[in-house]
């Protein structure tokens, strides 16, 4: 039997199966005391392709999953990926007019959801075109009135164990993605399967990834890092995989000691947390060797790495394309994230699409010398796709610059995009709910810096004639409504918003805190993650 299945013909099922008859009872999923075989994830995940068949749904069908991090989520990933339908995971922070936006957005018929999140859906049911059957986990006991044909999800594991019968190809869709617009509503990133296996097989050769290897993943699962960098690198290089319910700075090495983690991945803000804990005798007394980290903070990872004996090294992606560029600890540089990665050019543009010279900022382009390696489209979107990829180059929307020697430096995002500790805030839709308040005429979100690396989102309120509010009032109206990420940090109202020429507002002039402005933190008002 073949060690490795050629990139250019298998799924991510295929290679699950191939996988699973190599490395039988071995670890591929730690999650608290839970372990989850390679043999029992894909025996799993056949259950949950078995059942979905039974109940008549088909290749290229669309699937939300809306749970929290646990095994069988990752079993509904890999069961929906042999037999075609398309998994559609959303952030379980969304709530709202959002939600209800991406769902129907979507075309999804169906819907994986963690009970803990059904009273969402209660509140837009009567708003949702396309739904019909919805999964309860771990069951439905007590849920009702969802206007679905709802399952509790032990019966997904009555269906068959064996492999079912697919005709999925390697350039077939394997999930949506939605990632913010800073200027609309989320777009749908469309992958095929050999996008994410190309992401993996990418990663292992980086990192030089072994099978006594166990990769900690800090992030959601509906984020392309945990699924393609961390979940995809693992199967392939036969190693394992560890998936918490959320990050924690304190209990970290904890859980390198628990479980002999070896690598991690996760953003610049992972890193400050971790080097703010109090230092230790012990810090470099761990089984961790290599922690991935996109927008490294330069100014601590000599330190860092000294401190915890760990290699950091940097990398740029997005759920497009990844990685674009990235390191490896033999070869890197201070504040570089790396050279092209593997089956892909890598250019620096000027506005009208000329490359520049070392050490010019310009836009950074891509474009793949393979097909299916990267997204197909945005869902729905011809647009926007096309705008993208003008002149045949795909656009990231991100300034930075490349050194004589093919080494690229991320400068900043080219858009008004907010970064909060890893998650992409848009403040078009964070504007549209603040603009839905009856006291609200206009409002205007900006990413200010944060002590944490990234951003800390404020937002400039003009209110109608007549209108009153407090910023408490404000927070609260928020909370119901979106996720608590996007809840702004500093508030400040004004009587008119800056404009440009063409009526648009200077958010460049808005960015400044100052001492009408109105600090969340400060104020200490505690907002809820719910």
């Amino acid at each position: 039997m073949k060690e490795a299945l050629n990139f250019d013909n298998t799924t991510l099922g295929e290679i699950l199966e191939d996988k699973a008859r190599k490395n039988g009872r071995r670890p591929l999923i730690y999650f608290k005391d839970e372990i989850a075989s390679y043999e029992q994830t894909n025996e799993r995940a056949n259950r949950v392709a078995n059942w979905f068949q039974s109940m008549g749904f088909r290749k290229g069908d669309k699937a939300i999953i809306l749970l929290n991090n646990c095994l069988e989520w990752l079993y509904v990933w890999f069961g929906l990926a042999k037999i075609g339908v398309v998994a559609v995971p959303l952030n379980t922070q969304h709530k709202g007019s959002l939600l209800q936006y991406l769902i129907n957005h979507s075309d999804a018929q169906l819907m994986v959801i963690g009970k803990n999140l059904v009273d969402r859906i209660k509140s837009i049911k009567d708003n949702l075109t396309t739904l019909t059957t919805s999964v309860v986990y771990p069951d439905n006991n007590g849920v009702s009135d969802l206007g679905l044909n709802t399952i509790s999800f032990p019966e997904l594991l009555k269906g068959s164990p064996t492999s079912p019968k697919s005709d999925v190809k390697y350039h077939d869709t394997l999930a949506i993605l939605y990632t913010t617009d800073p200027t609309g509503p989320s777009q749908g990133v469309v992958s095929p399967h050999s996008q994410y296996i190309r992401c993996g097989q990418e990663r292992a050769k980086l990192m030089r990834i072994k099978p006594n290897d166990v990769f900690a993943s800090l992030s959601p699962l509906y984020h392309i890092i945990p699924l393609g960098d961390i979940l995809m690198t693992s199967l392939l290089g036969d190693a394992s995989i560890v998936i918490f319910d959320r990050f924690s700075a304190r209990g970290f090495w904890q859980d390198v000691k628990r479980y002999n983690i070896t690598l991690s991945g996760g953003f610049g803000v992972v890193m400050r947390l971790l080097y703010m804990q109090p230092p230790k005798d012990d810090d470099a007394n761990n089984t961790l060797r290599h922690l991935i980290i996109p927008d490294a903070p330069e100014s601590i990872r000599e330190a860092f790495e000294e401190r915890f004996n760990v290699a950091v090294t940097d990398a740029y992606g997005m759920t497009e394309v990844d990685p674009l560029t990235a390191s490896t600890i033999e070869d890197r540089r201070p504040g570089s994230c790396g050279k092209a990665a593997e089956g892909l050019e890598v250019k620096i543009f000027d506005d009208n699409d000329n490359q520049l010279k070392p050490g010019e900022i310009g836009e950074i382009v891509c474009r793949p010398k393979k097909p299916y390696i990267m997204m197909k489209e945005y869902y729905k979107m011809p647009d926007k796709t096309l705008e993208r990829w003008r002149n045949l180059w795909f656009h990231t929307d991100d300034y930075g610059h490349q050194d004589e020697d093919g080494y690229f430096y991320f400068v900043e995002g080219k858009s008004n995009a907010i970064k909060w500790r890893g998650e992409n805030v848009s403040p078009f839709e964070l504007e549209e709910i603040i603009n839905s308040h009856p006291s609200v005429l206009e409002s205007a979100a900006v990413g200010v810096p944060s002590e944490l690396g990234g951003h800390d989102v404020k937002v400039i309120v003009q209110l109608k004639d007549g209108g009153t509010m407090t910023p408490e009032q404000l927070i609260e109206f928020c909370e119901q409504r979106m996720a608590f990420f996007m809840i702004p940090r500093y508030i400040e109202f004004v009587d008119r918003l800056p404009r440009s020429e063409t009526g648009k507002p200077l958010k460049g002039d808005l960015k400044t805190i100052t001492k009408k402005t109105w600090d969340r933190e400060r104020a200490r008002y505690k907002i809820k993650r719910s």
